[in-house]
């Protein structure tokens, strides 16, 4: 690519940039992407504050698993016919709830 070529690239580029800011859409004015969480029947929603020493717990009783990333642990209960993970009840005991729907975190 030759130098005149460049420049005219980054003319555009700059021209480009200054439409989306003159509309006021850079990226930090852009919503987060969607993201689907499980939420149980007594409407608690799974959810990064979950994390255990060991990482999210997720799985059916007995089958349970310790994923320490929260976004392979959604990963995980997605490929979950029914997706279970473990959070704390009312008396701060962790048991396992099973989701009955999916919702976007953003909004849960």
């Amino acid at each position: 690519m030759n130098k005149n070529t460049f420049n005219i690239i980054e003319r555009i580029l700059r021209a480009i940039k200054g439409i989306f800011n003159d509309r006021g859409t850079n990226a930090s004015t852009q919503p987060e992407p969607q993201t689907l969480v499980p939420r149980s029947k007594d409407g608690s929603v799974f959810h990064k504050g979950l994390r255990k020493k060991r990482g999210y717990i997720i799985g059916a009783k007995g089958e349970e698993i310790a994923v320490e990333d929260f976004s392979d642990a959604l990963k995980a209960l997605h490929a979950m016919e029914t997706p279970r993970w473990r959070r704390p009840n009312r008396n701060g005991n962790w048991g396992i709830v099973s989701g009955v729907e999916w919702v976007d975190q953003n909004e849960a």
